[in-house]
C-alpha cells in the first residue's frame, strides 16, 4: 500500500474517533435528553414516570434533577407526589431527537402545572449574557423586574421587564456581564416589592432563566436562577408580610416595631393594620398597649 495512501485511511479514522467522542448537551443516537425542576410550593418531593415507568424519584422543592435519556417521539409525561400512586399531572409531549428539554413544574393556584423548555437557545454575543423571566403565577400577580447595578435606587430606574402575567415565560434579553441587584415589585408600583435578590453574578455568554416562585404567603415570590444545560441557584425570600391586629379591651393603643422599622403606630382596637414588609426573623420586636410593653419571648 501507498504509505501516503495508508497514513490517510489513519487520520481520516482516527478523526472518527474524535468526532464519536466530542458528545455535547445532546444525543447522536437519536435520542432527546430531559430533567425535572421542581418549582412547587405544596409538593415537598416528585417522581417522574414515563408511562408507568418512574425515571426520577423524589425530586426535592425548589431543585433540579440530572438529565435523563428518552426517545424521540410522543412520550408520556407523569407528576406523583413521590411515593404516591396518584397522578398529580400527566400529559403526553413530543421530544425531539439530539435536544434537550427541561421540565418546570410549579403550583398556578391549587393546580399543578408544568411548562417544557426546549434548552437549545444560542450563545449570546461576547461579553453579554442572556436572561429571561418565567413568571409561575400563583398570587404573585403581573410584576415588573429590574436588573440594576447592586446600588441603583429604583426610583432612578424603567424595568428591565415590564408587566410579566401570572404563568407566563418572558423572552431572553442581552444584559452585559457583571454583577447585579434583582428587584421585582408589583407591576407599576415600585413600592410593592415581591423580591430582592442583593447580589447574582451573570458570567460572559451564560444562558438563564429566572424562576419566580409562590411562596406560602402567595403575594412575595422566591427566586429560582436556571442555568441552560446547568446548575440551579435558590433565592429564599428573607421577608415577610406582617399586619397587626389590634383586638384589647378598652380601645387601646397599640403599637408594634421592629429593630428594622413600625408595623403599626398606635393601632386602636378593633382595628386591622395594613401588611408591611419586613425582614422575616421580627429581630427587636417589640409590642405595647397604651405604652405598656408587653412580654414578646
Amino acid at each position: 500500500m501507498n504509505p501516503r495512501t495508508w497514513f490517510l485511511r489513519i487520520a481520516l479514522w482516527l478523526l472518527a474517533l474524535s468526532l464519536q467522542a466530542c458528545g455535547g448537551g445532546g444525543n447522536d443516537d437519536g435520542s432527546a435528553t430531559l430533567r425535572l425542576v421542581n418549582a412547587t410550593q405544596g409538593y415537598a418531593s416528585l417522581d417522574l414516570y414515563t408511562s408507568d415507568t418512574k425515571q426520577i424519584s423524589a425530586l426535592a422543592a425548589s431543585s433540579a434533577s440530572s438529565y435523563l435519556t428518552l426517545a424521540e417521539g410522543t412520550t408520556t409525561l407523569r407528576l406523583r407526589q413521590a411515593g404516591s400512586a396518584t397522578n398529580a399531572w400527566s400529559q403526553d409531549r413530543s421530544l425531539a431527537k439530539d435536544t434537550a428539554y427541561t421540565l418546570v413544574a410549579y403550583n398556578n393556584g391549587t393546580t399543578l402545572s408544568t411548562a417544557i423548555l426546549a434548552d437549545s437557545q444560542s450563545a449570546p454575543t461576547s461579553g453579554y449574557a442572556a436572561l429571561r423571566v418565567f413568571n409561575t403565577g400563583g398570587d404573585i400577580g403581573t410584576v415588573d423586574v429590574y436588573v440594576t447595578a447592586p446600588d441603583v435606587a429604583l426610583a432612578d430606574v424603567s424595568a428591565t421587564v415590564s408587566g410579566l402575567a401570572s404563568a407566563t415565560l418572558g423572552s431572553y434579553g442581552e444584559i452585559a456581564k457583571g454583577n447585579y441587584r434583582i428587584r421585582v415589585t408589583g407591576t407599576g408600583d415600585k413600592t410593592d416589592l415581591r423580591l430582592d435578590i442583593s447580589s447574582v453574578d451573570l458570567a460572559d455568554q451564560q444562558i438563564a432563566t429566572l424562576i419566580l416562585q409562590s411562596t406560602p404567603g402567595g403575594v412575595l415570590a422566591n427566586g429560582m436562577l436556571l442555568n441552560q444545560k446547568g446548575s440551579l441557584t435558590t433565592y429564599a425570600n428573607a421577608n415577610a408580610r406582617v399586619r397587626v391586629v389590634a383586638a384589647v379591651a378598652g380601645n387601646a393603643l397599640v403599637t408594634a416595631s421592629t429593630s428594622n422599622g413600625t408595623l403599626a403606630g398606635s393601632l386602636q382596637s378593633p382595628s386591622v393594620g395594613s401588611y408591611v414588609l419586613t425582614p422575616a426573623t421580627l429581630a427587636g420586636l417589640s409590642l405595647k398597649v397604651n405604652g405598656t410593653a408587653l412580654d414578646t419571648s
